[in-house]
């Protein structure tokens, strides 16, 4: 199987969410997530953006706030954990990015192929292009291989094509031609 790339445009729109997360300690068994983390999220609410001097999501709702009055935190994981009080709450702000053939969608969200530009930061002098990967990576095709140099990328997204191979946990494939590639190892995703 193969996966269409679609470049993802920002919109001035977000969604808050509300987040639970909670690591195993003790008797508490890890989660099925690859990161071992419990973690659920509840939509709050969409808004209109606002962008504080440097661009990034200026969120004027305290956080605190927000811990204090919401009653809609999730209560369990999708692996069947019931967070408990001293499991961190987390007021979320994702932006709302849309693409033909995708529609509205958050980075989270976003379908295998998806591919957008990040923001210039002090570790980057330009901004770099990212793609969702099979199993839910995002990964950074401007960034550093773990060789020490990068990857080069030849063609305009979402028609792009990357050499060398992707070889992350999870993935191991190519993008090529503006096409994401099955897993050179046979694995298959859902």
């Amino acid at each position: 199987m193969t996966w269409k790339c679609r470049l993802l445009s920002p919109t001035p729109r977000a969604r808050r969410m509300l987040s639970r997360s909670g690591r195993p300690f003790g008797n508490a068994a890890f989660c099925s997530r690859p990161s071992g983390y419990h973690l659920a999220s509840t939509l709050l609410d969409e808004i209109d953006l606002a962008l504080d001097e440097g661009g990034e999501i200026a969120d004027a709702d305290s956080v605190e706030q927000w811990i204090r009055a919401v009653d809609s935190w999730p209560t369990i994981c999708g692996c069947g954990y019931l967070f408990v009080e001293s499991d961190e709450k987390t007021l979320r702000t994702e932006r709302i990015f849309a693409a033909p053939g995708v529609g509205l969608t958050t980075i989270a969200n976003a379908p295998v192929g998806a591919m957008w530009w990040d923001e210039p930061s002090v570790e980057k002098e330009r901004p770099h292009l990212w793609v969702k990967l099979p199993g839910g990576l995002d990964f950074d095709l401007d960034g550093r291989s773990s060789g020490g140099g990068g990857w080069k990328r030849r063609g305009n997204p979402p028609d792009v094509t990357v050499t060398p191979s992707i070889a992350v946990p999870g993935y191991h494939g190519w993008v090529t031609g503006g096409y994401v590639s099955a897993d050179l190892e046979g694995r298959s995703y859902s």
